[in-house]
């Protein structure tokens, strides 16, 4: 429900939003301009590794940057942290506009 709502709203601005356009082996929730935005909740530990998997792929299709929006994360925070940390570390094909938020 959210994916559709922020579609919605995100169109008022940006009219050529798009809901899991495909590219490649890559389909975010929503692409606004060559930006994937990428929405997960409930997050529990196995989303955590497939979003790193799609954060090694999305870049050569969404060079001007990547969203991450976790809801209701069910996991050990300590190892939330050190899946953040990695993330903040990892060179993943020259992306350098990457925003995780936490909700």
């Amino acid at each position: 429900m959210f994916q559709a709502e922020l579609t919605q709203y995100l169109r008022r601005d940006f009219p050529s939003t798009h809901i899991e356009v495909q590219r490649g082996s890559s389909r975010p929730d929503i692409d606004v301009n060559g930006i994937g935005i990428e929405i997960k909740g409930p997050t529990y530990d196995i989303d955590l590794v497939t979003l790193f998997d799609k954060l090694g792929r999305y870049p050569q299709w969404f060079p001007k940057g990547i969203i991450i929006v976790l809801f209701d994360v069910k996991v050990n925070p300590h190892r939330y942290e050190e899946w953040l940390n990695s993330v903040k570390n990892t060179k993943f094909h020259g992306l350098t506009n990457l925003e995780i938020i936490k909700k």
